[in-house]
């Protein structure tokens, strides 16, 4: 196990319903038993923990640990593409989507600290103009989905999605979209799409099963003209894959996909940038972007 001069830990204190803030206690002593004492990162606002990392990755921090979820993962994200500075996770927010496909939810809490502190894997990101996703970037039903999920206080964990998914489900549409990736460009009615780095979206569905963010590519699963009845039945099977037996469903391997169709696209969970809703956007990968510890990849 690697030991670490310069650490950092950064705490998003309202994730998993303040399940994070709970951990901090433990982590610490775990840390300290390895002879680490991290500088406390501050996490109260976005744009404070973005600035925060920033400063420590060019003051010379060399590891970042976060307790948190997806959202604080995809802050810390943005900071660390690129740098030599190694990523630490201690999932502890409400989906977990990144820490379960990477292999980090497993064990003891002290586990997943001394995993925290283990060699480093590099592992590819998603890159959306001068943005980047861990996980997955999404349109169409599961956009509309995770904000409503967002903006729900009850219930907590991954069935906060479900109840979500069926309360957006009467305002469910089809979008007209274009699609161009591998030189082939075509037309489609979408109920969805998702550009995954990673397998797991929506609090451990398994939307795009083959998904390995060491590959150097990004899998594009597009659901096509689908009902709601019939949407509805394909959320449940894709809790195990099976989703990927409809005929409305494929999936394909590329380097860069581009969409054009008057949506919405969310990454890690969180909101893009892109105001102009009829503009097309580029979605590429970003190859060994980021260091990532403990991960079996």
């Amino acid at each position: 196990m690697a030991s670490t001069l310069h650490t950092a830990l950064l705490v998003n204190p309202k994730a998993g319903a303040g399940r994070a803030k709970q951990a901090v206690s433990q982590v610490l002593k775990r840390l300290l038993s390895h002879n680490l004492e991290p500088t406390i990162l501050e996490a109260t606002s976005s744009q404070e923990a973005l600035a925060s990392i920033r400063v420590a990755v060019e003051s010379g921090t060399d590891r970042l640990i976060v307790i948190g979820g997806d959202g604080i993962l995809h802050i810390a994200a943005q900071a660390l593409a690129g740098t030599p500075c190694i990523l630490g996770v201690i999932a502890a927010g409400t989906g977990n989507d990144f820490g379960r496909a990477m292999g980090l939810t497993k064990g003891s809490l002290e586990d997943r600290v001394d995993r925290t502190l283990e060699k480093p894997t590099p592992i590819d990101l998603i890159k959306v103009g001068n943005q980047f996703a861990l996980t997955s970037v999404i349109s169409g039903f599961p956009s509309q989905v995770n904000d409503r999920a967002e903006r729900m206080r009850f219930p907590t964990g991954p069935s906060r999605y479900t109840c979500a998914a069926l309360l957006e489900l009467p305002k469910m549409q089809t979008i007209e979209t274009r699609i161009a990736m591998d030189s082939v460009d075509y037309e489609i009615l979408s109920t969805m799409i998702v550009v995954a780095n990673t397998r797991f979206f929506g609090g451990g569905m398994d939307i795009c099963p083959n998904a390995d963010p060491t590959d150097g590519q990004i899998d594009v699963c597009t659901v096509g003209d689908v009902g709601r009845l019939d949407l509805l039945r394909s959320l449940h099977r894709v809790r195990n894959g099976k989703h990927l037996e409809h005929p409305e469903v494929t999936i394909r391997k590329t380097k860069e996909v581009v969409i054009k169709g008057k949506m919405t696209f969310r990454a890690d969970g969180e909101s893009l940038d892109l105001s102009d809703a009829e503009s097309q956007i580029s979605i590429c990968v970003a190859p060994q972007k980021i260091l990532l510890a403990g991960s079996p990849y």
